[in-house]
This record gives structure tokens, C-alpha cells and sequence, in this order.
């Protein structure tokens, strides 16, 4: 019933003048007032006999229905059967391997060509800027739903983190990250069942983590620019495990609510935006198993 609806009752009911209820035997209506009521179908909800007027209840809740998702609230298509949230899931998968592969072919690019490389490592500091400015780009494209322009930022960033990434192969063992890199698959894996399958709420640990995962970030700054403390970096490494792993379990489940809440107008966008948060989750993931297990080359 809408709010007019409501106002004109009240109204009615509280400028009558005798302000009495009543019991109409002869008619079976209530009569507030002498107002009588019986033959406005919005108020109707029980038939001649008694009985529940079903064919009033559900144009009652069909409007109602239609007043909601006509209103301002979000403009977006609801997401809430099973069917779609598998089939964002699965996009955001694609995403996310698909980037990795991008990001395996652009470092081993790095590696068998000495042009790339001499252009990578004689500017390595402006790449690290320009990787971060592109992600971030990526970020607000996601947020006013430019799905074209945040997927061609987020490619560029998978091409460049892997170009930034190849750093890796010049410092371990190679068969030592492919042994990293298939651990780190096993627990992303893991995690993301988790996270698809639990039932409970894991939205307070998503909010803990991000606040632990920022700790973590000042620590390792300060270490590298002040403390020059290699415990720290090891202690620290452990840590950002832990955070990934969950943080890799609360964006599995973040994805479902955001498919069967419709916050997201559009599915790729929602498949793009938690594809982009699980690929980052996995590099960093990946880093910080490769610092800890990693083999140093001498």
C-alpha cells in the first residue's frame, strides 16, 4: 500500500467528528467514522464470505513489487538464481586465469627478449608507478560502470605486472617457483571452495583483514626505509599469507552476495570487479609463498 494511501486513512480517521468504531452487522464492513470502506478494492482483502481475497492481495503485492523496483534504491537487474551466480562465478574465474596467463606470457617475454628487458629494468621505478596508476584506473572504471574501459585497464595491468614480475626469475630458482606457484594454486583453490561453500558471514573478517593487510604494508615500509630487519620481512611474510588466504575466501563470498543482491547493474561488471580483487589475491598470495619457500639463485 503506498504512503498516499496511508495518509488519506488516517486522515479520515482522525478529523471524523465522532471518532467511533463500529461493527456493521448487515454488511460485514467496519465502518470508521462512517466512512465506510467496503467498496475500496485497496482495503479489501477478504472476500464476501470471509475468506481471503486472494485476487486483491496479489494486485496489492504486485504494486508493491513494481513501486520497489521502479524507486531510486538501485537501478540494477537482481541477481538471485542459482543459475547466475554460476555463471558470474565462472566469468570471474575465466578472468582470473586468463590474467595469470597474460601476466606469465608478458614476464617471459622480459626473459628471452634484451630489448624488453634493458626498457623494463632501465625504468623499473617509473613501471611500478604507471602499474599502480593503471589498476587504480581499472578501480574507477569498475565504480561508474564502464565495463569496456575497466577491462582494457585491467588487461594493461596484468601485461605489466608481468613485466614488473619477472623480476622474480632473475632471483630464484625457476623450478622453486614453479613449485610456489602450484602450492599457491592449491590454497587459492582451497580457499575459494571455502568461501563459496560456508555459511557463515564472513563480511567482519573481510573488514579485520583489510585493516591487518594495512598494518602490514606501514610495517614493511618501515622496515625497508628504517629497521633493515630481514626477521620482520620473514614474520611478515607469514602474516600476509594468512591475510590473502582469507581475503581470498571472503571475495569467493562476496561475489555470491553481490550476484543475488543486484548492487551491480551489469554482470560483467560484477565478474570483472571480483575477477580483478581474486587476480590480486593470488599475486599477492603467490609473493609472499615465494618469499618464505622460495630458492635464491646465488
Amino acid at each position: 500500500m503506498r504512503n498516499e494511501d496511508n495518509n488519506n486513512y488516517y486522515s479520515d480517521y482522525d478529523n471524523s467528528s465522532s471518532n467511533q468504531y463500529s461493527n456493521n452487522n448487515n454488511n460485514n464492513t467496519y465502518n470508521y467514522s462512517g466512512n465506510n470502506y467496503s467498496n475500496d478494492n485497496r482495503y479489501n482483502y477478504y472476500g464476501n464470505d470471509g475468506g481471503y481475497n486472494n485476487n486483491n492481495y496479489n494486485n496489492y503485492n504486485n504494486n508493491y513489487n513494481n513501486n520497489y523496483n521502479a524507486s531510486n534504491y538501485y537501478d540494477g537487474t537482481v541477481y538471485d538464481s542459482a543459475e547466475t551466480q554460476s555463471k558470474i562465478m565462472t566469468r570471474s574465474f575465466i578472468i582470473v586465469l586468463a590474467a595469470l596467463l597474460v601476466t606469465a606470457i608478458s614476464a617471459s617475454l622480459v626473459l628471452v627478449s634484451k630489448s624488453i628487458e634493458e626498457m623494463v629494468f632501465s625504468g623499473f621505478t617509473a613501471w611500478l608507478v604507471l602499474e599502480f596508476a593503471v589498476v587504480m584506473g581499472s578501480s574507477f572504471a569498475i565504480a561508474k560502470r564502464k565495463t569496456v574501459l575497466a577491462a582494457v585497464l585491467f588487461a594493461a595491468y596484468s601485461v605489466i605486472n608481468g613485466l614488473t614480475l619477472s623480476v622474480i626469475f632473475y632471483a630464484y630458482d625457476f623450478g622453486s617457483i614453479q613449485e610456489v606457484f602450484l602450492l599457491c594454486a592449491g590454497m587459492f583453490a582451497g580457499m575459494a571452495v571455502i568461501g563459496a561453500t560456508t555459511r557463515i558471514n564472513l563480511t567482519k573478517m573481510g573488514s579485520i583483514l583489510m585493516m591487518a593487510l594495512w598494518g602490514v604494508i606501514l610495517v614493511t615500509l618501515a622496515n625497508i626505509f628504517f629497521i633493515h630487519s630481514s626477521g620482520i620481512d620473514l614474520l611478515m611474510d607469514y602474516v600476509g599469507v594468512a591475510i590473502f588466504v582469507g581475503l581470498t575466501a571472503y571475495d569467493t563470498q562476496k561475489m555470491k552476495k553481490l550476484a543475488s543482491s543486484g548492487e551491480m547493474s551489469d554482470m560483467n561488471i560484477i565478474a570483472l570487479y571480483c575477477g580483478m580483487e581474486l587476480y590480486l589475491d593470488f599475486i599477492n598470495l603467490f609473493l609472499r609463498l615465494l618469499s618464505i619457500f622460495g630458492k635464491q639463485k646465488n
